[in-house]
């Protein structure tokens, strides 16, 4: 290679190092997305997509509707076990620990959104009816699982003790 060839590559080297130097001294002005647990990067976008559905929707939204799946989607996001109840739900759940109503005798969890049985209690009414820990529950009477909270299917599930009980329809696993 010749000298003025050298040069060149020696002059386009440190041209990309400035570059880069100054690329990495700007960085801290010019990031394009916010860390992913910065709640107020959080809270802008769902500003933003609320700010759509109201200008964007093609008909009039139901706020109070929109506000309530959010609140279910955060909740829902953290763990299969995580659920957002509403003031009505908080009170019928106190009521029924001191109404004397009792479940099935299984413990439940949710995959892909059906109900998903974790565990059954020996004896209990669940076990006599033929349920076992992996049974997916699709239905509770008429009511599609995939379509109600964990905590739905909860109350769906209680009832007086000694009562007829609801009659789940469930695929093996």
């Amino acid at each position: 290679m010749s000298f003025r060839g050298k040069i060149l590559v020696l002059g386009l080297s440190a041209l990309i190092a400035v570059y880069a130097f100054i690329g990495g001294l700007l960085s801290p002005w010019t990031r394009a997305q916010q860390p992913i647990n910065d709640a107020g990067a959080q809270i802008r976008i769902f500003e933003s997509v609320l700010q759509h559905i109201q200008n964007d929707y093609v008909d009039e939204p139901n706020l109070e509707k929109v506000r309530l799946g959010a609140l279910r989607g955060l909740a829902n996001g953290l763990d299969p076990y995580s659920s957002y109840l509403t003031a009505e739900q908080v009170k019928e759940y106190n009521e029924a620990k001191t109404s004397g109503k009792v479940g099935i005798g299984a413990e439940f969890s949710q995959v892909s959104s059906y109900l998903y049985l974790v565990s059954v209690i020996k004896g209990s009414p669940a076990e006599k009816a033929g349920l076992k820990a992996g049974d997916v529950i699709e239905y509770i009477d008429t009511k599609a699982t995939r379509d109600i909270s964990l905590y739905d299917a909860r109350q769906l599930l209680m009832g007086a003790s000694g009562s007829e009980s609801k009659s789940p329809r469930f695929a093996f696993g």
